[in-house]
Parts: C-alpha cells; sequence; structure tokens
C-alpha cells in the first residue's frame, strides 16, 4: 500500500506531510506524549476504513445502477467514521468550519482531498483494486473494558460512546465467534504457534467471553496478567482471519517487560513480512531498537518513520528520512542521561 497523508490545522496537527511507499512493510509514529500521534492514527483509520467499506458497497449498487457516483458513497461513510473515532457528534460534517483545514489523502492510485474553500475530490483507483479492511488495536484497557464496550454499543447503536478505532475489533471478534465462521489462521499458523509456545498462553471465544488456555487451565482474560492482555487481541485477531491488508497498533509495548517487548516487536515483523502494512506508535526504545535489528539484518524489510514533534502553535509531523537504514533513538538517550545526571 503506497499512502500519504498531508495537510494542516487537523485537530492539534497543525501541519503534517506524511507518506509511506508500498515497499514499506512497517510505519513507526514517534513522539512524546500530546503530539498528535494517536489522533494521526485514528485519521488514517477513518480514511482506509470509510475507502474499504465504499469500494465494497459500490460494487454491489453498480450490479443495479450504473455510473454510480464513488464520492456519493464514500462521503457520508468517512464522515461517520470521523464522528465515531473521534467521538463527537456531527464532527465529520464540521470539521472544516472556521479553519484553515485542508487534507490531501493519498492510496494507491485514489486521492481525496477537502478544504473550507473547495468542494471535496476522489479520483478512484484506475486499477480498481479493492483495499482490504483495516484492522485497529489498542492494547490499553483492552482486557478489563472489552465486554463493556460491547454492553453498552450493542443497546447503544446510535451513540457515538466508545471509539470505532477501539471497539470494531471486540465487535468484530464476537461476530466471527458467534457465527462459528472457519478460522482463517492459514495465513499465520507458523506466526501463531511460535508466539502461543514463547508466552506460554493461548486465547479463545466462547459466548462472547475471551477464554485464556495456560498451563491446562482456563480462566477469563480479565483474571490473568496485563502482559497476556496486550497479546490477546493481535492472537485473536490472526487466529480469526481479520488481519487483511493493513494492522494498525497504538502502543503494543503497554505492560510488557523488554524481553516481552522484543517479543512483540518480532511478531509485528513477522505479520508485516506477510503482505500487511503496519502502523505503530510507540513510546518504546526496546521495541525500535529491535526494528533497527530486523533493518540491519532483513535487506528486503522497509521501514518508514513519522515523526511528531510539539511546538508553540500547535503540533507537527513529518516523514523523516533514515540514515544508514538506522531509526535515530538519540532523544531517548538524552531522557536517560537527564535522569542519571539528577542522582
Amino acid at each position: 500500500m503506497n499512502i500519504g497523508l498531508k495537510g494542516n490545522d487537523f485537530l492539534s496537527l497543525k501541519e503534517f506531510d506524511l507518506s509511506s511507499p508500498d515497499e514499506s512493510n512497517v510505519v513507526l509514529l514517534l513522539g512524546e506524549n500530546k503530539s498528535g500521534k494517536t489522533q494521526a492514527l485514528k485519521l488514517v483509520y477513518s480514511f482506509l476504513s470509510a475507502l474499504s467499506e465504499a469500494q465494497f458497497e459500490k460494487r454491489i449498487i453498480s450490479i443495479k445502477k450504473e455510473n454510480t457516483n464513488y464520492l456519493e458513497i464514500f462521503h457520508p461513510l468517512f464522515y461517520h467514521e470521523l464522528e465515531t473515532n473521534f467521538v463527537h457528534a456531527g464532527f465529520g460534517a464540521s470539521w472544516g468550519n472556521g479553519s484553515d483545514l485542508n487534507i490531501i489523502f493519498r492510496c494507491n492510485e485514489i486521492v481525496y482531498q477537502e478544504n473550507k474553500n473547495s468542494k471535496q475530490k476522489v479520483i478512484e483507483d484506475k486499477y480498481n483494486a479493492l483495499i482490504g479492511k483495516t484492522i485497529a488495536i489498542s492494547p490499553n484497557g483492552f482486557g478489563d473494558y472489552y465486554k463493556g464496550i460491547f454492553a453498552i454499543q450493542r443497546f447503544y447503536a446510535d451513540n457515538a460512546i466508545f471509539s470505532n478505532y477501539i471497539s470494531d475489533l471486540v465487535y468484530d471478534l464476537f461476530i466471527v465467534s458467534d457465527a462459528k465462521r472457519k478460522k482463517d489462521s492459514d495465513r499465520f499458523t507458523q506466526e501463531l504457534n511460535e508466539i502461543v509456545t514463547i508466552i506460554n498462553a493461548d486465547f479463545n471465544i466462547s459466548d462472547n467471553k475471551i477464554i485464556v488456555m495456560e498451563k491446562g487451565k482456563e480462566y477469563p482474560l480479565e483474571a490473568v496478567a496485563s502482559g497476556l492482555k496486550t497479546f490477546a487481541p493481535l492472537i485473536l485477531a490472526m487466529k480469526h482471519g481479520l488481519i487483511e491488508d493493513t494492522l494498525i497498533i497504538d502502543e503494543p509495548e503497554v505492560s510488557l517487560h523488554p524481553a516481552w517487548i522484543e517479543v512483540m516487536a518480532e511478531l509485528l515483523y513477522k505479520i508485516s513480512k506477510k503482505g500487511v502494512k503496519v502502523f505503530i506508535a510507540t513510546h518504546s526504545d526496546v521495541f525500535i531498537e529491535k526494528m533497527n535489528w530486523f533493518l540491519k539484518h532483513d535487506a528486503e524489510f522497509n521501514l518508514d518513520v513519522w515523526k511528531f514533534e510539539r511546538k508553540e502553535d500547535g503540533n507537527h509531523a513529518r516523514t523523516l528520512e533514515l540514515e544508514d537504514r538506522e531509526v535515530p533513538t538519540a532523544e531517548y538517550l538524552k531522557v536517560y542521561y537527564e535522569i542519571v545526571k539528577g542522582f
């Protein structure tokens, strides 16, 4: 997937120019807290999710109606994704009003532009290639709150209570489980066997409950260590065939010991090598150094860095050029130095 995101004045993002070519396996989003990383991930997720759904609906509508307007299908879907992912009713329809907002998305041969002075534009892929479903994982809180998210949104389906960015995965897992769909794990069979062996635990879904199997015993997910909760959504998504073209994961290192951060990094690396574009926001120097190891030892592995910085006028983000195929970690070392200097 060749993707680009450029614009200004979107929420806390004052200016951004981000891109990742088709040959890149992983996109790392780096920056301090409150620098706009999660907003950028939600924006990418909203766009790709709406695009995938619009392409699917167009194929169905076109059977009954010729010359279907692609924009008419995509536009409301994109606004709906914005509203639900940013938990703000009416946000999509008013997000550019009274501002200098300008955004240009590029995905392969598809371009979408929006600003307050011009009409929205969608130029469809001349090859008519279908964009697979995008999956987003936010490990923080997943293990403790997944049942609450599912229950509340089931009864209040018309209200944006939780971000789709978080709850879509919960819905999808329970749907495929209820439908007793054949598990499509062939794509990741080897990776699943390896990770289950390393963490010495496995996960299943039964009656809308996530069950952990460890040392011959079964536990509800809420009762196990936080490290297992971090791995649970990713392993379940792999087992149930929910990972297609794009995976977005926000801070995969949450609650993990450095040794398991390495394990998580290697798992995501292996997923990316199976044709999945993986977007990762992280604060972990251990995770970054593991990615540097892959860059050094695998010439066919490519990685892009989207660098986020806080400035007085807002957050700025750009695509960072790597020197000698290495992600810089100097700012982390500087923080460590300041800590040690204080002793």
